[in-house]
């Protein structure tokens, strides 16, 4: 596995190196593609960019790293977010397969996602150490052997739906932008191996032997 941390000096260069890192997934694919994409604020930043960048998303999937189980129209839904600033922007949209319908249930579609491995999935970090919605002491992150795991205890209180750590284990490509210093430390003292290994993140980077990991830092 090859692990990378780059930072840059403002948002603006980091959002160019976070579009530029998605761009080139996109357009070098030569077959159909699964994608997952984070929701949360951080994201909010760049995929209106995202947008301009890559009008057409030809042959490519669309599916959450995660979200809460609320409606689409929610303020606190991934979905309702992604769409709103990327999906429903693009010239040529790609197939989307949210984890939970419209009215915040499972999706019988999402089951049916054209694979279980990843070519891309541009995953989020909390400040807690937590990846997509598998948080500390969760016993999602342990979860295994299936497309999604069901959250019940998160920090906001609202129950959640999330891949499980053995996607992000297999995806091909992880791009994880991360922004403020706190997050810097984290990561870097996880790649250093000296970080608590009860941290999702943690986990992640310890047993991901697949791959690339790219994150990349602004402040």
């Amino acid at each position: 596995m090859t692990t990378e941390l780059h930072g840059f000096a403002d948002i603006t260069l980091w959002r160019r190196a976070v579009v530029a890192a998605i761009a080139r997934r996109i357009a070098n694919a030569d077959c159909p593609q699964l994608v997952a994409l984070p929701g949360g604020s951080t994201p909010q930043n760049f995929l209106p960019a995202v947008a301009l960048e890559i009008p057409c998303w030809p042959d490519t999937t669309i599916t959450l790293t995660d979200d809460r189980r609320v409606p689409h129209d929610d303020p606190g839904s991934n979905a309702g977010m992604v769409s709103q600033l990327l999906l429903n922007r693009l010239e040529e949209p790609p197939t989307f397969v949210p984890p939970l319908t419209a009215l915040g249930e499972d999706a019988p579609d999402a089951r049916g996602l054209p694979s279980r491995q990843f070519n891309l999935i541009v995953l989020g970090l909390g400040e807690d150490g937590h990846i997509a919605s598998l948080f500390p002491g969760s016993p999602a992150v342990q979860a295994g052997g299936a497309d999604w795991v069901s959250v019940d205890l998160a920090p906001d209180g609202l129950a959640r739906i999330s891949l499980p750590m053995a996607s992000l284990l297999q995806a091909e490509y992880l791009v994880i932008p991360i922004l403020g210093d706190l997050k810097r430390r984290l990561v870097e003292t996880a790649l250093a191996g000296a970080s608590d290994m009860s941290l999702p993140l943690s986990q992640l980077l310890k047993k991901r032997n697949l791959g690339e990991t790219v994150f990349l830092w602004s402040p």
